[in-house]
């Protein structure tokens, strides 16, 4: 039995879940802290596609100031029931992953660490946050990570940790069905935030004009009203809001180019998406995952120096009109996302204990 402790389920994680579920003949169980997401975001969780077994945690927000922790209860209850093989902790932010550290720790069951971020791309960096995330690498066996950003920051806490690149499985299928565009178009997929780089896009905007028919921009967030007084100002740039689904296929079908300028963050769903639909994308300086993505295609990504408006044109101009390497596009299936996490948990497993094809099966030497 495999355990993956997450705080929510999103809904691009689905098709990766259902996946090891299958791989794993139905051996997974996904442990959430909470149902949905605390800042109530707008993504539609497909629950009745849902094929693995989920357990969900009681769960108590504890406000400190402008910050709100979770506090998980019952962990140890619902690891004792479902007795894994190997526990996967999706976050070493969630009560519920030192919980299970703990749990890990009493009952000889090794325990992985997903991280996803790394120096530069996410919060807390302090020599107390510091000395606590060593503290839960040096309980780890290995850990799963997004990218070389956060496998360096694995490494600079807990050096010789064995780690293992999963990336993010798509759950937009039809992605891979695109044929090339035949428009030159931007599109930015994303928070309307700071953090993505949604200023930076504004004030690119009329240089990127001059390179492209139209821009599309897609999301919502605290920047939205300066996103549609944009609209008003500039006939070619479109705003339509929140989109998922088959909407959000269809503005990919119409776009050139996908620009995701960030700050701060680790692992872009959207860069996955763009790759998988074959097009060219440029990639903001905060982006953890930027060189694993680059590698996969070296002449249609495109990575900024600085959150500027000049290195954001100078990306499009750089990268506009090249292909898609085959390899980019067939990375962020669920049963190549799948693998790579199982294999990734292997290499935490310790001699004794097996992975089968058919699921976990734990061998104990006899007292």
């Amino acid at each position: 039995m495999l355990v993956i402790i997450h705080n929510i389920l999103a809904p691009y994680r689905v098709p990766l879940f259902n996946k090891l579920a299958q791989s794993l003949d139905g051996q997974l169980a996904v442990v959430l802290s909470r149902d949905t997401h605390r800042k109530r975001r707008r993504w539609s969780v497909p629950w009745p596609d849902v094929s693995f077994h989920v357990e969900l945690l009681h769960t108590v927000g504890i406000a400190r100031g402008e910050r709100v922790f979770d506090v998980s209860f019952g962990v140890r209850r619902v690891l004792d029931r479902l007795s894994p093989d190997v526990v996967v902790l999706g976050g070493w932010d969630l009560s519920a992953s030192w919980s299970s550290l703990l749990w890990c720790r009493l009952n000889v069951v090794p325990a992985i660490a997903w991280v996803e971020s790394g120096v530069g791309t996410g919060s807390f960096r302090g020599r107390l946050s510091s000395l606590a995330r060593q503290r839960f690498l040096d309980g780890c066996e290995a850990a799963l990570v997004s990218g070389d950003a956060a496998a360096a920051f694995v490494n600079q806490l807990h050096s010789g940790l064995p780690t293992t690149v999963v990336r993010n499985a798509i759950g937009l299928s039809a992605l891979h069905a695109l044929p090339a565009p035949t428009a030159r178009s931007a599109l930015f997929v994303g928070e309307l935030s700071q953090r993505k780089g949604v200023d930076v896009l504004l004030e690119a905007l009329p240089g990127l004009l001059q390179q492209l028919e139209s821009i599309t921009i897609v999301g919502d967030g605290q920047l939205r009203p300066a996103v549609e007084a944009a609209t008003q100002r500039l006939e070619r740039v479109h705003y339509l809001g929140y989109l998922e689904g088959q909407h959000l296929v269809d503005v990919f079908a119409s776009a050139d180019i996908v620009v995701a300028p960030s700050r701060k963050d680790p692992a872009p769903l959207v860069a996955s998406e763009a790759l998988t639909a074959g097009r060219p994308l440029v990639l903001g300086p905060g982006v953890g995952n930027a060189n694993d993505l680059h590698r996969l295609s070296p002449e249609a990504v495109s990575v900024m120096a600085t959150a500027s408006p000049s290195e954001l044109i100078g990306g499009v101009t750089k990268v506009l009109g090249h292909l898609v390497t085959p390899v980019a596009r067939a990375a962020f299936t669920a049963s190549s996302c799948a693998e790579a996490l199982l294999r990734g948990t292997r290499m935490g497993m310790p001699a004794e204990t097996l992975i089968q094809q058919s699921g976990f099966e734990r061998h104990r030497s006899p007292a």
